[in-house]
């Protein structure tokens, strides 16, 4: 048979919904029009086996076809062909899910037509385009609004699922707006619902990209980015913090947002100390009380007074440290703030235990306790039963010791908060070493090993494990 024939052929099995014979047919086709390379011949050829692929659901298979064919219409200009193929190729994205390529390709190709004033494909592609528009909009909107419905019941794992459906859709249409409103209630979800801290990251971490690439307000960049590193910080990656606070605080420069500026050296000033550099913490801070005149905020005062007494502490000026948390809780009064009084608590608690006063720390502690507690802020609770658990320790009221870490080993748990759990039984381990107890200390170095090996410190655990065995041999 001859080219011509073939390729006829062809077309009238791909009509009849043989697309095997069809294929077969036009791969002979392929063979003979490649011996001759007639390129218009080739061009249709591809396209047909494209088609052919596409209805036997080889999307790979087509899309080369298709893309095969356009390049041979963009080298001998027949435009025709070009959006013929465009057209095609954009519905193989569509049925591969990739709506945004779809929508992209189809985008080309209308305005190749509107181009050339071919108002019939003009029509087909501008139809086809706005179903599918009109369908990732219906998806966004019902998604969004299921979600919302789903939060309201609290039911955070369905909203979680709707979210990110409407997340995908919003992808798909590039409504960029919604895009950025629903991962921020996602991460919120995360961060304020089920503290999970490093999730909620991710989400935000995909939305300050998503706020780069359509452009948000040079302050609503910085405020993700502020938080990004107030929750890396929070999570123990403080060296990855810095670049977030750096480039937050540089925004905040150049608009004059005296307010988030001060907040922003505090944050620089936490993640600093976090890092041991007291000295350049101390800097930081002086930035902070050099912005004090221009804003009201009581809240952010008190920060400063409570980094400098923690950080006062670290370096064992004991007095002045003790003036600055006196200071806080002097306007917490004014603030009338509970879970300030209850960090400021805390924060005196340290000073006092590491001072040696420990009647005036266990005090401290206990206050901390009573509002976290009715509070329900259960990190904080830990903390404070895990302060209260270290001045136990250190009178060597042992029993007392062990009952406060405990009752932070089930809060740490519940939290999951994995470092938390590694310090405890770390000094619980050095408790029942202290008594002796060998079958304690396995118990432990076990889930101690566990932990270290979640949070992927190897060496660590290595060395928790030779201890076991050390343990092993001498029971």
């Amino acid at each position: 048979m001859s080219l011509n024939e073939l390729y006829k052929e062809a077309t009238e099995k791909i009509k009849d919904k043989e697309y095997k014979k069809a294929q077969d047919l036009l791969e002979e086709a392929l063979n003979i029009s490649k011996d001759k390379k007639r390129n218009s011949n080739l061009m249709k050829i591809y396209a047909e086996l494209g088609k052919c692929h596409y209805f036997q659901s080889n999307l790979e298979k087509a899309m080369e076809n298709y893309k095969r064919s356009l390049r041979i219409a963009e080298e001998i200009e027949n435009s025709d062909y070009q959006i013929k193929n465009k057209y095609n190729i954009a519905l193989v994205h569509q049925r591969k899910s990739q709506f945004k390529s779809a929508t992209s390709i189809l985008n080309e190709a209308l305005d190749l037509a509107q181009k050339l004033e071919d108002f019939e494909k003009y029509n087909t592609i501008k139809t086809t385009l706005d179903d599918m528009v009109l369908r990732d909009s219906k998806i966004l909107y019902d998604s969004e609004i299921a979600g919302n419905d789903a939060l309201e019941r609290e039911n955070f794992q369905d909203a979680i699922q709707n979210y990110q459906e409407a997340v995908r859709a919003a992808k798909e249409i590039g409504e960029y707006e919604a895009l950025h409103r629903i991962l921020i209630k996602i991460a919120k979800i995360y961060l304020n619902k089920l503290n999970q801290k490093k999730l909620a990251l991710e989400y935000l971490e995909e939305d300050l990209s998503t706020q780069l690439e359509y452009g948000n307000t040079p302050k609503n960049i910085a405020n993700t980015e502020k938080i990004i590193a107030q929750l890396k910080l929070q999570i123990g990656q403080s060296k990855d913090a810095i670049k977030y606070i750096e480039d937050a605080l540089e925004i905040y420069n150049q608009i004059k947002d005296y307010s988030n500026q001060l907040n922003s050296y505090n944050i620089l000033t936490s993640i600093h100390y976090s890092l041991g550099n007291k000295e350049l913490a101390l800097e930081y801070l002086s930035n902070a009380e050099f912005l004090i005149p221009y804003v009201d905020n009581l809240q952010i005062k008190i920060q400063i007074f409570i980094l400098r007494g923690q950080i006062l502490t670290d370096l064992e000026k004991f007095e002045e440290a003790e003036k600055n948390f006196k200071d806080a809780l002097s306007i917490s009064d004014e603030l009338m703030d509970l879970s300030i009084l209850g960090k400021i608590n805390i924060s005196m608690g340290k000073l006092y235990r590491i001072w040696k006063r420990f009647r005036l720390a266990h005090d401290h502690y206990s206050k901390a306790i009573n509002i976290f507690n009715k509070l329900e802020s259960y990190f904080d609770l830990a903390i404070s039963y895990y302060g209260a658990a270290l001045v136990f320790k250190e009178q060597k009221e042992f029993e007392k010791s062990i009952e406060f870490f405990n009752r932070t080993l089930d809060l740490g748990k519940e939290l999951n908060d994995l470092n938390l759990l590694q310090e405890v039984y770390m000094k619980l381990i050095n408790i029942y070493e202290h008594k002796s107890n060998i079958e304690k200390q396995l118990d432990l170095l076990e889930k101690l090993a566990e932990i270290q090996n979640t949070l992927g410190l190897f060496e660590d655990s290595n060395k928790t494990y030779r201890k076991i065995d050390i343990l092993r041999k001498r029971k």
